[in-house]
């Protein structure tokens, strides 16, 4: 879904709506006018491996967090799946009813929430139409409806049926419709988490493609984290096998570059994202693979008046897929002292699982190296885990950082998120043994609280009130992969408020 910057106050409706509409055309027009100007280009194919093209009878199963996402990053390699005779399934995590300057500009009026609802099921009748002309039949395709601009609040709160998600677009809390595939359903953590389980298991793909962790669409990353952590509770499970998954990305700061038309182009991914240590392939195009894609790009006739450059920048010569490597648990180095500096010390602990983020990527990354995160270590011991993030200057006391995990197994409404929120150099919860050590931020976690799992997704964030700095993609280790320090405790100085 092309990234749509939200309006303070959803509800409220604009006095002249075909003012707002133009103006936000002449916004979009404009922003991918200047992210062309100030793009880089390459005519080239970049110098990428090439992913594997598949073959005939592989079972293919593309996870979308809105209608015309599978299209925009994937589009010409469904079409060339199908041509080779592979089976293709599309799910839809959502159907695109959170978009309200869409549906101002569809039925030309400010949209009430039963023109939300009404969106959904066009957005719906939209994609069907998109990946026929893919060639992917109309009983390949499945809803779950859940909402728009929702999927990271039910990845991060509301995971329990018992605090479902109100959405403030359709006023829904729980699956409607009648195209979803488990209608009623509430709008919860736990419901789709059970419904990719479930379509893992009928489905039984050969390969599984999803958005990319670090995509800066909370939908898109949250869609991710739904699909990663399915896959990881399924992994290896008799009768499921053991499925290839990639990723793709859709949104990305000024990406893709340049904002516009030009199919004699290729797509690169995003520089800051090349120096992760991730595996990118290019899928290159051939002409009708492309010419498909753009015929189902315009089926998504909703999204072109706000987003039409935005769409056709994907149409180039190639596509891109993204895979994610295990923790580096090589890494260990011991913390010295931060006595003296006015922070917290912290001794003796060594990183066995890190990951790294990308850094000065942003505008208020670069200029604020405390909200600028550089990696994310985990160290398990045999009575607590430590969750670290550091930043590339030291931490300061006016963000908010959150440090977040999830475990991996254990029934699905056990599974919800932890999270610390790191603040004024205090931390919440109140009783969570943290530490400050400069340029990092640790928390402890004692493995009871891990109910038995060896394997947990990790990630962390910083904010400045509702404005998201930085935030690093969630990601999967396994605690059980020690091989070279569990034997030891770490020493630590731990700070405790009061």
């Amino acid at each position: 879904m092309p990234h749509a910057y939200r309006m303070r106050g959803a509800a409220h409706k604009p006095q002249n709506v075909r003012a707002v509409i133009a103006v936000a055309v002449v916004f979009f027009a404009a922003l991918a006018g200047w992210r062309g100007s100030h793009a880089r280009t390459s005519a080239a194919a970049p110098a990428l491996p090439q992913a594997r093209m598949p073959h005939a009878g592989e079972r293919i199963l593309v996870f979308s967090p809105h209608p015309d996402d599978e299209t925009l990053g994937l589009g010409g390699f469904i079409h060339e799946a199908r041509r080779r005779g592979a089976d293709v399934h599309v799910a839809f995590l959502t159907s695109g009813d959170g978009f309200s300057l869409c549906a101002a500009a569809r039925y030309r009026r400010w949209p009430n929430r039963s023109r939300m609802r009404q969106l959904a099921a066009d957005r719906e009748e939209e994609a069907r139409t998109a990946l026929s002309k893919l060639g992917v039949p109309r009983d390949h395709v499945d809803f779950f409806g859940y909402p728009d601009r929702g999927l990271a609040t039910l990845w991060q709160s509301n995971w329990s049926p018992k605090s479902p998600f109100r959405s403030p677009y359709t006023g829904e809390s729980a699956v409607f419709g009648q195209a979803s595939i488990r209608p009623s359903q509430p709008f919860c953590g736990v419901a789709v988490l059970q419904d990719v389980e479930a379509l893992l298991r009928r489905y039984r793909p050969d390969r599984v493609y999803y958005p990319d962790p670090s995509d800066d669409h909370p939908d898109h990353w949250a869609a991710s984290c739904f699909v990663q952590l399915a896959l990881e509770r399924l992994w290896g499970e008799p009768g499921l096998g053991r499925a290839e998954h990639r990723t793709y990305l859709i949104h990305r700061g000024e990406w893709p570059e340049p904002m516009r038309t030009d199919r004699s182009l290729s797509l690169l991914p995003p520089t800051a994202l090349t120096r992760l240590g991730s595996r990118w392939e290019a899928i290159p195009l051939r002409r009708e693979n492309v010419d498909a894609k753009a015929a189902a790009l315009r089926a998504y006739r909703s999204q072109e008046v706000l987003a039409g450059n935005f769409l056709n920048a994907f149409l180039r010569q190639n596509e891109l897929l993204n895979e994610w490597p295990a923790a580096d648990s090589s890494r260990v180095g011991t913390l010295r002292s931060s006595e003296g500096t006015g922070t917290s010390g912290l001794l003796g602990v060594s990183a066995e699982h890190a990951f790294s983020d990308a850094t000065g990527d942003r505008f208020a990354r670069a200029r604020w190296g405390a909200v600028d995160f550089t990696r994310i270590e985990v160290e398990g011991g045999s009575a607590e885990v430590t969750l670290s993030a550091e930043m590339r200057e030291p931490a300061a006391g006016w963000p908010a950082y959150y440090l977040y995990w999830k475990p991996v197994s254990g029934t699905p409404e056990a599974i919800r998120t932890r999270r610390y929120r790191i603040s004024g150099y205090r931390c919440d919860p109140p009783a969570a043994r943290f530490a400050i050590d400069g340029r990092r931020l640790q928390v402890t976690i004692p493995r009871t609280e891990l109910a038995g799992s060896t394997r947990i997704m990790v990630a962390a964030s910083a904010w400045s009130g509702p404005l998201l700095l930085d935030r690093t993609a969630w990601r999967v280790i396994d605690l059980q992969v020690q091989q070279k320090l569990t034997a030891r405790t770490p020493r630590e100085k731990t700070f405790r408020q009061d």
